[in-house]
């Protein structure tokens, strides 16, 4: 997710199915008091599939990030800002690199200017997997002018960029890049958010297999990024198999100097983080981590955010199906995640098998449990992708099984407190 919300409002993104039956990028508003729809866009360009990916609100600006389909086929860089009181449009960047396929993968925004990651398939390449390049813009928020741009390209193999974030005058990105020797590389990159210079650069190799920044967070002079730190070649992050860690690494903002790192392995297996963090001193890192028999358990994990000392860790292995966290959200003094929960044993990392949309709240000090939403339906893979808290109220967005055995958008508000 990107910015903070404003208060009253609430923002989801994802796609939505339209009668020719392929998929449109869609973004809805709703009163947060009342669940009441306020507006929506709904894209659908070229007959293709297209899809939002990410959000951003700052005052009344909202930016969105994802693809749509060109008319020649292939996928576009969609930015697109909205007056958030009204949903009117106000400019949008469809962006097609080398003809291929673009995708916006994430937005942030702060200090009048709206910064985007995403990624650009460059036909030319060193390696057997597509050659995607690091696409990162700076737009001012009100306007759409480009001010700056990078293009980045590690060695001519499949680079990627997840996530974004701005604090200050710096710009965070993580991601991925394919290293001469044909592994990827976990990859944090900072600019000065003005001028775009790069301030500094971390390309974190573990052991020849695959590493990868998912999820990134800034404050009090930190930048903290988590995802995934190859154990051994083994790991695989697309197949997701292999010997993998839930890794998390802190950084000095300024001069990007590895203040700490976790490269936490359960059981020899596949563990990963999706998500991270922070507010208070502290940093909290959610996501998954394979036991002993060889099923996913729900993982969060709270930090001191400069020492990365551990305070207090969940990990919970439902019915001995596969459990874990895809988002993480703060509020005052509770930490909120989301993901999905196994309904029995045959649940499954992402498709398949019985699993609970959930939703689960904590003391952020202690890690004591306030409250659980575990919500089956008719026996299908539900799942909340992504969760926001503002004042009082907390709000998670994702997918339930319908009694036709397809995918139902889900958004569901509490009370936080």
């Amino acid at each position: 997710m990107g910015g903070p919300g404003r208060p009253g409002w609430r923002i989801r993104r994802r796609l939505r199915h339209n009668g020719a039956g392929n998929t449109d990028f869609l973004i809805r508003s709703y009163d947060s008091s009342t669940g009441a729809l306020l507006w929506e866009d709904q894209v659908d360009r070229a007959g293709g599939n297209d899809f939002a990916n990410d959000v951003a609100v700052r005052g009344n600006d909202l930016l969105v990030a994802g693809r749509v389909t060109s008319g020649s086929g292939n996928h576009d860089y969609l930015v697109r800002a909205y007056d958030l009181a009204s949903g009117n449009l106000v400019w949008e960047d469809q962006l097609d690199v080398f003809g291929t396929n673009d995708f916006a993968n994430g937005v942030a925004v702060a200090g009048g200017r709206a910064f985007v990651v995403g990624i650009a398939l460059n036909p030319v390449g060193n390696f057997a997997l597509p050659n995607f390049v690091i696409l990162v813009r700076a737009y001012d928020v009100s306007t759409g002018t480009l001010l700056w741009n990078d293009q980045f390209d590690l060695a001519g193999g499949d680079d990627q960029g997840f996530a974004i974030a701005a604090e200050g005058s710096a710009v965070a990105i993580t991601g991925f890049g394919q290293s001469v020797n044909g592994d990827f590389d976990f990859l944090v990159r900072t600019y000065d958010a003005i001028t775009g210079t790069l301030l500094w650069q971390d390309q974190f190799d573990q052991a020849s297999g695959d590493d990868a920044g998912i999820s990134l967070a800034m404050g009090s002079g930190l930048v903290l990024a988590s995802g995934v730190a190859g154990a051994d070649s083994t790991c695989d992050f697309f197949a997701n198999t292999g010997d993998c860690d839930f890794a998390v690494r802190a950084y000095d903002a300024t001069t990007g100097t590895l203040l700490w790192e976790e490269r936490l392995d359960l059981a020899g297996d596949f563990d990963i983080s999706f998500d991270i963090a922070t507010r208070g001193g502290r940093a909290f890192a959610v996501g998954m981590g394979t036991n002993a028999a060889g099923n996913g358990d729900l993982l969060v994990r709270a930090y001191d955010a400069r020492t990365g000392m551990l305070h207090w860790q969940d990990q919970i292995d439902t019915v001995g199906g596969n459990d874990f966290v895809s988002a993480v959200a703060l509020n005052n003094n509770h930490v909120f995640v989301s993901g999905h929960q196994a309904s029995d044993a045959s649940c499954g990392l992402f498709f398949g098998g019985n699993c609970d949309f959930a939703v689960r709240a904590y003391d952020a000090r202690n890690g004591a449990l306030a409250w659980v939403d575990q919500r089956p339906t008719v026996g299908g893979n539900d799942l909340a992708f992504a969760i926001a808290a503002s004042g009082v109220r907390v709000f998670s967005v994702g997918r339930v099984t319908n009694a036709n055995g397809d995918f139902d958008f889900f958004v569901r508000a509490y009370d936080g407190r």
